[in-house]
């Protein structure tokens, strides 16, 4: 489903919401990209965004379905 800019904003300022898509994974996941699913983003998937930011490679290990692909491959990418 597509939404507008209004109901991407909630009311917050445009200057606010950019800030903190900037600045908060969690928040750009969630609120620009809608991930919403099953909770949305969880501690754990923040986890690999820090190991990611923090070192130069890292071997990312988890279970299927846990949306590494997903989190890693594509929503890091676009943040």
């Amino acid at each position: 489903m597509v939404k507008t800019k209004e109901e991407i904003l909630n009311g917050m300022s445009r200057f606010r919401f950019d800030l903190l898509c900037y600045t908060d994974f969690k928040f750009f996941c969630e609120k620009m990209l809608g991930l919403t699913d099953m909770g949305g983003i969880h501690e754990f998937q923040l986890k690999w965004i820090d190991l990611i930011q923090k070192y130069r490679i890292i071997m990312l290990e988890a279970p299927s379905g846990s949306s590494k692909s997903e989190i890693v491959g594509a929503c890091y990418l676009l943040w």
